[in-house]
């Protein structure tokens, strides 16, 4: 049963009056008890103290047929059982009993208003007699008659009291149901007239599901319903305002999303799709029918994976694919996964850019292709001016020695971008082994020995044994290791000193190599593995560098599966770090 408000609040009333007159019932029910049985214990107790009197003047010879005759005529008198009983039990006189009755009487010795009225003088009990079948109330007083101590008991039965409480039942009854039945009329109109404000209050909750802008709650009294209705119609009104501004900030944010060249879609807890603008429905081939259907059918398997496999609880977790579509484009796709609210996934349409960097990349390609043969052919010429130049000759001699010394720097340059685009083309081959971490090192240390000793910089090697990496082992000492090593050296001071080690962070082993040059400020330390980017120009001419350096042990490590890093070390100096996979976290570690 569905109660409403003021139904809710009577049956509540209804049940805390009806507690209330029960426990007034109950309370007035056992005081009346108590006033009875006592009443009723004061008159036999006047009535056992004067049969006490009259015993004590009975004659010691009189016989039992005498001594019954004279109780009965006393019983008979105060209208009530009066019993002699002897000090030892026996019954020698009964009110109700004749004398050849009294002789079958059972001994009353053990009755617990003999046994006070013995003791202490004055017994009094309450119990069911099955003699007379009845509740019956007993006092005993001690007695003395001839020298002899007797009790003088008096009953009388409680049938007329529990009928009187019976009687005042009844009429507690009656007075409760009409006191009811007032309260419950009386509590109606007044809740009635008290919740009149709330139900309007109530009918206006509802109305405002379909019309905010209903008109106001007419307020009759300033009450704290009142104020409720007050503080309702001042809610009501500030959320009309907010329900328009969301409605115009809703309009605003579609024409924006419409308008966007990004591609959106908004998807909900169960990767359903809830939005999905104009470029993404392009992008992707589909159509505003696809808005609440799965998002497994509209993008690639691949990336509803990664989407899919994304943590629920990560808040703003993102993740970035590249995919190529069926109609000749590049999309990139970012998503951000909120807690508890779904993910946002923005595409983009990168095929331009696409284009645009395999157009840089060949055409790198091909000019420093083209560049060699000159380049050497110079550096050959530069080689043969230098053996040609007469000694005293200085002047020439330096030009012949820049000359040589520019045409070599070119041609590092041009192998390095030469190295750089296949590995962008992904032409360089690679044969990824177990790898022993620390034979490689050395190797790579021995290749960088020559120019460490021109500089008298100590080259310590603190790599831990028994550690395998999954890797190609040339590239890994000839290029990668080497470049870290050899781009130390370069920065160092010398006489300084430089450290490779290996550290367990997480459940990887990286390899570091430290050293304690001038260091790299904070403003170029994100950009430092870019190509062509050097932290000092001048200084990178002086020492021959190119900038490929770190961007081709970059392109390496990321071939591999691996991670680089960098990090500044106080008061000076770097520390490079690369990270590769374990054979452990692999079950082919062969892969060519």
């Amino acid at each position: 049963m569905n109660l409403g408000i003021r139904g809710k609040l009577i049956l509540v009333s209804l049940v805390l009056d009806l507690i209330l007159l029960v426990q007034v019932a109950v309370s007035l029910e056992i005081n009346l008890e108590e006033r009875l049985v006592k009443d009723v214990e004061e008159h036999l107790l006047s009535h056992a103290k004067s049969a006490r009197v009259l015993l004590a003047n009975v004659p010691g010879d009189a016989s039992i047929a005498e001594m019954d005759r004279l109780i009965d005529n006393f019983g008979e008198a105060v209208e009530n059982r009066v019993t002699i009983v002897s000090n030892n039990g026996k019954v020698v006189g009964d009110s109700q009993l004749e004398p050849g009755q009294i002789l079958q009487t059972d001994n009353h010795a053990n009755r617990p208003e003999i046994i006070a009225a013995l003791k202490e003088g004055t017994g009094i009990s309450r119990r069911y007699s099955e003699t007379l079948e009845v509740d019956m109330l007993y006092i005993a007083v001690s007695a003395t008659r001839g020298g002899q101590t007797m009790v003088v008991r008096v009953a009388k039965s409680m049938k007329k009291i529990q009928q009187a409480i019976q009687e005042q039942r009844r009429f507690l009854i009656k007075a409760s149901v009409l006191s009811l039945a007032m309260a419950l009329i009386l509590t109606a109109m007044v809740l009635d007239f008290l919740t009149r404000t709330f139900r309007k209050l109530v009918y206006r909750a509802k109305q405002m599901s379909r019309d905010i802008s209903e008109h106001p709650i007419q307020i009759a009294s300033k009450d704290e319903i009142g104020g409720l209705a007050s503080s309702f119609n001042t809610m009501a009104e500030q959320l009309d305002r907010t329900v328009m501004e969301l409605a115009q900030d809703r309009a605003w944010m579609n024409a924006i999303l419409e308008g966007m060249n990004e591609g959106v879609i908004a998807l909900n807890c169960e990767k359903q799709i809830t939005l999905i603008n104009r470029s993404a429905r392009q992008m992707l081939n589909v159509d505003s029918s696809s808005i609440g259907g799965l998002l497994e059918g509209v993008v690639p398997k691949e990336v509803y994976d990664g989407i899919m496999g994304l943590d629920a609880d990560s808040f703003f977790c993102k993740v970035k694919y590249d995919f190529f579509t069926s109609g000749q484009k590049y999309l990139q796709i970012m998503g951000s996964m909120m807690k508890n609210r779904g993910c946002v996934l923005v595409f983009r349409d990168v095929t331009e850019i696409r284009h645009m960097d395999q157009m840089q990349r060949d055409f790198v390609a091909n000019v420093s292709h083209e560049l060699r043969t000159p380049v050497h052919a110079v550096l050959a010429n530069a080689e043969l001016l230098q053996e040609l130049v007469p000694k005293e000759e200085k002047q020439l001699g330096k030009l012949s020695t820049s000359l040589e010394r520019n045409a070599l720097r070119l041609s590092r340059i041009i192998s390095n971008l030469l190295y750089l685009s296949k590995l962008d083309a992904d032409k360089q081959s690679m044969q990824v082994t177990e790898t022993p971490l620390l034979s490689t090192v050395r190797q790579a240390m021995n290749m960088a020995a020559e120019a460490a000793q021109e500089k008298q910089i100590n080259m310590t090697c603190l790599v831990e044994p028994d550690i395998h990496f999954l890797a190609d082992s040339e590239v890994l000492s000839e290029v990668i290791l080497f470049n870290l090593l050899d781009n130390a050296i370069k920065y160092c001071p010398e006489q300084s000193s430089i450290t490779i080690r290996t550290r367990k962070v997480g459940c990887q082993y990286r390899v570091e190599v430290e050293d304690n040059g001038p260091g790299i400020p904070p403003e170029h330390q994100s950009r430092i593995f870019g190509r062509f980017y050097r932290v000092s120009k001048n200084r990178s001419r002086e020492l021959g560098g190119t900038g490929l350096g770190l961007s081709i042990v970059q392109q390496w490590v990321r071939k591999m599966d691996g991670e680089v890093g960098m990090e500044p070390i106080l008061p000076h100096g770097s520390l490079f770090w690369i990270s590769l996979p374990s054979p452990k976290e692999s079950p082919n570690p062969d892969i060519s």
